[in-house]
């Protein structure tokens, strides 16, 4: 995926045992960070591992 949309790929939208590669680098605020920002991919990656 490279949508350039954070965490946009959920698990309903992946078939089980497929492959994922995701090149999105998305920026989300993230207060709890150092930075006070994360970086993510277009795949909401722990609630697609498990597919």
């Amino acid at each position: 995926a490279a949508m350039g949309v954070a965490e946009f790929v959920k698990a309903d939208m992946v078939k089980p045992g497929a492959t994922v590669i995701d090149v999105g680098v998305n920026r989300v605020d993230d207060p709890a960070a150092e930075k006070g920002y994360r970086l993510v991919g277009d795949v909401d990656f722990p609630a697609v591992k498990p597919v």
